[in-house]
């Protein structure tokens, strides 16, 4: 039989932090809190939904998640940063172990797209759209940005196939790719030296250099008669050379 067919049929995007800030900002805190775990822990609706009171690990900063709930199969148990479990130990305060960790509401997709708009987000980016589910997108796309390899990338979102993890979950945002090239521009020339050649008068350069150049050019080329126009390259400039 044939393997199962599971390309995305919605490209879905994830939020940049600027959207994220925004997104947080204007949602109430009892939501906001659902967001902040699900964006720390790329928990998905049914498995966010499935977390108890007894599930959170305060001594090692994590979120333990039975099988059963899983999407996978497979038991796990998701690092959070200590400020989330401090805000999720506040708020399960006298509750049993066996109480909601969170209380996800069931049209929570439509009190999303709320919240965009409640924050000014627009909703349609060539990139892709934003769902609740891109929250999953987001903590993906931050943890390869946080300079976490693929495998750990893997691990965290819990994917069988690294493949999964890099090419659907996995966004290349512009910022950071210019942010790139700006990082390998460094290298190649580093900013002391780039001050440097900055410093020197810009006017006095550019005319001993294209000097040098016409006289070398200029050596190596013979003008014959009905040859026309005659352009030499060079970095600065175009030189035409008439008969």
């Amino acid at each position: 039989m044939a393997a199962f067919d599971i390309t995305p049929k919605t490209v879905r995007r994830a939020l940049t932090q600027d959207e994220l800030e925004k997104l947080l900002a204007a949602t109430p805190e009892d939501r906001r809190l659902v967001y902040e775990v699900a964006v720390c822990t790329g928990y998905r609706k049914g498995e966010l939904t499935a977390l108890t009171v007894q599930d959170l690990d305060v001594e090692r900063c994590a979120l333990k998640l039975a099988a059963k709930y899983a999407k996978g199969r497979k038991d796990s148990r998701q690092p959070v940063p200590a400020w989330l479990v401090e805000k999720l130990k506040a708020s399960c305060q006298g509750k049993p172990g066996t109480a909601k960790l969170l209380e996800v509401d069931f049209h929570i997709d439509r009190l999303f797209d709320r919240d965009l708009e409640a924050a000014k987000i627009t909703n349609d980016s060539e990139a892709g759209d934003l769902v609740f589910h891109s929250l999953r997108h987001t903590y993906c796309t931050l943890i390869i940005e946080s300079g976490a390899t693929l495998t750990e990338a893997q691990k965290l979102l819990r994917h069988s196939d690294p493949r999964l993890t890099a090419n659907i979950y996995s966004h290349a945002r512009q910022d950071r790719l210019q942010s790139t090239a700006e990082a390998v521009g460094a290298k190649v020339l580093p900013p002391k030296k780039y001050a440097q050649c900055m410093q020197e008068p810009v006017e006095q350069k550019q005319g001993n250099h294209a000097s040098a150049c016409v006289e070398k050019k200029l050596s190596d080329v013979k003008i014959g008669a009905g040859e026309g126009v005659r352009t030499l390259d060079f970095d600065l400039g175009k030189v035409a050379l008439y008969h």
